[in-house]
């Protein structure tokens, strides 16, 4: 911890305990870590922040599209309490990006999506010790891919869930952020 300017710790390491909380949440967060890490491969970090996408684009055919994204992949966040004062810490990953997607129809009513593309990402880091806060941010442009899986449920509307993977870097430092959703999808 000394080299470093953040430290993030999992509520999951051993030797912590969570208090205060229901049986209920400490399932519904245990089960939540465990399904997100079994299909994005990741290992020892809390996963259940929330993150979100909205995109827009064209259909060149029934196989092509040209589209623009937008990425709000979540954040993470750390409290210590010390003699000092509580240190708070949070880091945030958003990006927009272009790129092309295509499509495969599997069944009559099931489609499958690969996208990749071109994103501007930004990792913002935001702390807090006492009353003083600060928090600065890094843009770079980075690949993205995604995949996906679609049911339609009427001629224009389908469920729709993905796995998007980018990166975001600050201060020569990279990190791969990964956005796993649900959702509905309307074609015109």
């Amino acid at each position: 911890a000394e080299t470093h300017d953040l430290v993030l710790g999992s509520r999951y390491l051993n030797g912590i305990s969570v208090m205060n909380w229901p049986l209920r949440r400490i399932l519904l967060s245990w089960f939540a870590n465990r399904y997100v890490r079994a299909i994005t491969w990741l290992t020892t970090c809390d996963t259940t922040s929330t993150g979100w996408k909205a995109f827009g684009g064209y259909k060149f055919g029934p196989n092509w599209a040209a589209e623009v994204n937008y990425f709000d992949f979540g954040k993470a966040e750390a409290t210590l309490a010390t003699s000092g004062g509580s240190v708070a810490g949070e880091v945030k990953a958003t990006g927009l990006g272009i790129g092309v997607a295509g499509f495969a129809q599997f069944a009559p009513a099931w489609t499958g999506v690969a996208r990749v593309g071109i994103a501007s990402t930004k990792a913002k880091l935001s702390g807090a010790l006492g009353g003083i806060a600060a928090s600065d941010s890094e843009t770079s442009t980075n690949a993205y891919f995604g995949l996906g899986i679609g049911y339609l449920l009427s001629k224009n509307l389908s469920i729709a869930g993905g796995l998007d993977f980018s990166r975001v870097e600050y201060s020569g430092e990279k990190a791969d952020v990964r956005l796993v959703s649900i959702g509905l999808t309307y074609s015109f």
